[in-house]
């Protein structure tokens, strides 16, 4: 990597003056001979380290190459010979065209570290990923002299997130799955969502069994696959978490269109009246929520519909209409958030994180509460909304925060407080975590900073300076939610985190479903290599905590071992 061996051998052969810049050098001054030789050493060990576990290039100004390390033979299987002298494009992938690297040539070009994730073409045709980091040397006049690019094999790891994105096929209905339908959402942008649930499907199983319930879903499935090549062939029927389906609809699809659909889709899949077997009559009927402006994410805002369908005895909700109905109740939220706040009634529950080796509980994730006027203890999903359009929020990390680090003083356990990407980016919260952790230096190590939505980073150079500032205080950093949707492994190779959190949906049918246990081996198995420990939560039964542990999961988080409580056991 480095040309220390010539550099040694031109110092050696005139040892006595540089004549025409007038320098001493080696001979003339034995202390300084013998410190040169000894940084020349050290410097030969360094380049011999670096060489032995990654692939290591250089080139001069222009991308010729002047220098690759064995390891790069290794790996592309090109030769020195076959590559000095050419350009670096001679490995470029041809699924790297030559804009991907136009954000690469304009960072190092201003004298900047660049970092990314880069497929390469073998010299057999093969391929393979590496994590790169391109450094400009620069010489005394400031100049760019050459790069040196350092990196990373990653291919295993690719391939393995690769795996994971392909799980599109829910495995019982053989239909598009959640993956899918976040896919194609990106190209049903304007559309609506119409999310269908079975009601008391639960019951269903409980009463007649599993084997029943998969017929149930098998009759529904195939109705509605009818039903929509006659009203819609453009878009799928997606299959998402147990008796829940997916499809889209128009543009415009108003309360009336809405209630139209409803009423047609009731009678069609209910034409035969019931699910008939050997032995049982099963009647059934479908609840549905519907969200229009599609998005990745909007399955969530199709299940709130459906939510206030069922709460309100109706059939169907459209999520644009629940908007009107918030707005009179972000008013009552916000006086009820300004009154806790003043009153220190947003407090800290905390949820026990046992190990699965051991059986012992070593963590606590803290969980915000607010105490009503009426003495009623408030859920999340109850005030954090309105803390954060009334810009209140940061009162709210703020109370946690100082309760929290009190808890966490001078004890043998971790807790855990939840922070989203979007409180990262807010300068006035960070500033509160900095103080705040100043002022409690018997806490610090003991705090683990859960990090949620990590799906929305998209300034990762803002996350990982906070990571690394909440480190130097002893912190450590989890990614919670992990496996929900379609989460992306890439930027975890980006930034240093200790604890993965797998996300319930995966977890909690784990025991019974096949396809899970797949996907959540393959996280584990992405964990380890990483060094990250893995936490599972959801687990709410005997037979889901036995699960996890066959899969080598660390820890493990769930009502089986408790309920938040106000004080730790």
């Amino acid at each position: 990597m480095f040309d220390l061996v010539q550099t040694k051998n031109m110092l050696l052969k005139n040892p006595t003056m540089d004549t025409e810049n007038k320098i001493p050098i080696l001979g003339q001054f034995p202390d300084i001979d013998t410190q040169l030789k000894e940084h020349i050493i050290l410097l030969e060990q360094y380049k011999e380290v670096v060489d032995e576990s990654n692939i290591v290039s250089k080139t001069n100004p222009k991308g010729i190459i002047t220098y690759i390390n064995s390891k790069f033979e290794e790996i592309s299987g090109y030769t020195a010979k076959e590559l000095l002298g050419k350009p670096h494009n001679i490995i470029r992938h041809p699924d790297m065209p030559a804009s991907a690297f136009q954000g690469m040539w304009k960072t190092i070009l201003q004298k900047q570290t660049w970092h990314g994730i880069v497929k390469n073409k073998k010299k057999d045709g093969g391929f393979y990923y590496v994590e790169a980091t391109i450094i400009p040397i620069l010489d005394s006049n400031n100049k760019i002299n050459e790069y040196i690019a350092i990196r990373k094999d990653i291919t295993r790891l690719m391939e393995q997130t690769q795996q994971i994105k392909k799980q599109t096929t829910d495995a019982l209905t053989g239909l598009p799955n959640y993956n899918k339908l976040a896919e194609d959402a990106e190209i049903a942008k304007g559309k609506t969502l119409i999310l269908l649930n079975i009601d008391l499907f639960r019951e269903i199983i409980d009463f007649y069994g599993e084997e029943i319930g998969n017929q149930v879903l098998h009759d529904v499935q195939k109705k509605l696959r009818r039903l929509l090549k006659k009203i819609n062939k453009k878009f799928n029927l997606y299959k998402l978490y147990g008796d829940e389906y997916a499809f889209f609809m128009g543009r415009t699809t108003t309360n009336e269109k809405l209630e139209e659909l409803t009423k047609f889709i009731h009678t069609y899949v209910n034409r035969d009246g019931v699910l008939r077997t050997s032995t049982v009559d099963i009647h059934y009927s479908l609840s549905i929520g519907s969200y229009t402006g599609v998005e990745k994410y909007s399955v969530n805002k199709a299940k709130i519909a459906m939510k206030y369908a069922r709460e309100t005895k109706k059939v169907y909700y459209l999520y644009d209409d629940i908007i009107k109905v918030q707005h009179r109740e972000n008013l009552n939220s916000v006086r009820m958030l300004k009154h806790a706040i003043a009153q220190n009634k947003i407090i800290p529950y905390y949820q026990p994180i046992v190990n699965n080796k051991t059986g012992k509980i070593e963590k606590y994730e803290s969980l915000a509460r607010l105490i009503d006027s009426d003495n009623n203890i408030l859920l999340p999903e109850s005030f954090l909304k309105a803390a954060k359009r009334s810009k209140l929020y940061p009162f709210i990390t703020m109370a946690m925060l100082d309760n929290v680090l009190t808890m966490a003083k001078n004890k043998d356990m971790e807790f855990s407080i939840n922070l989203s990407v979007e409180d990262i980016a807010n300068e006035k919260i960070k500033s509160v975590i900095y103080e705040a952790l100043q002022a409690y230096p018997e806490s610090q190590s003991n705090i683990i900073f859960e990090i949620t939505e990590s799906e929305n980073i998209d300034n990762f150079a803002e996350v990982k300076d906070f990571i690394d500032k909440v480190k130097q205080f002893g912190c450590k950093i989890a990614v919670d939610d992990f496996g929900s949707g379609y989460s992306n492994f890439e930027y975890l190779t980006q930034l240093t985190v200790d604890y993965l959190k797998i996300d319930g949906s995966l977890i909690k049918n784990i025991h019974k479903d096949p396809t899970l246990k797949i996907i959540v081996q393959a996280i584990v198995n992405f964990a380890k290599q990483m060094n990250y420990k893995t936490v599972a939560e959801y687990i709410h039964t005997e037979e889901v905590y036995k699960a996890v542990q066959e899969l080598g999961i660390d820890y493990s988080q769930g009502y089986y071992f408790g309920k938040p409580l106000p004080d730790v056991l």
